[in-house]
């Protein structure tokens, strides 16, 4: 009877333990998995402040660039169309001269 009590006492208390040692391994892998997700959402806040922060800090270096090239563009716009106004200026010049000039070969 006395081994039967040791065998039933031994067997109760591998039985516990394993109980014990498979809850400890769920509330490791929750705690794990509560932990990822925590750490997760606050390294995407992190990341989404950071990029925030970074294309502010862009946008104040690029703007000045982006007003003094659209300056810059409609100033060479204007003088491609002062340049078209003196190439038409000149052709009709030249024309009249030219015609003037075939005439006096001419005679």
């Amino acid at each position: 009877m006395k081994k039967i009590c040791i065998i039933t006492a031994i067997a109760g208390t591998a039985c516990a333990t394993a109980a014990v040692i498979k809850k400890v391994s769920d509330v490791k892998k929750d705690a794990f998995k509560n932990g990822y997700k925590s750490g997760l959402s606050d390294s995407m806040f992190f990341a989404e402040k950071a990029m925030k922060d970074f294309s502010e800090e862009m946008k104040k270096i690029t703007e000045p660039v982006i007003e003094e090239n659209l300056e810059l563009r409609e100033k060479y716009t204007k003088l491609i169309s002062d340049y078209e106004a003196l190439i038409e200026e000149y052709n009709s010049l030249a024309s009249d001269y030219c015609s003037e000039d075939d005439e006096d070969i001419e005679e």
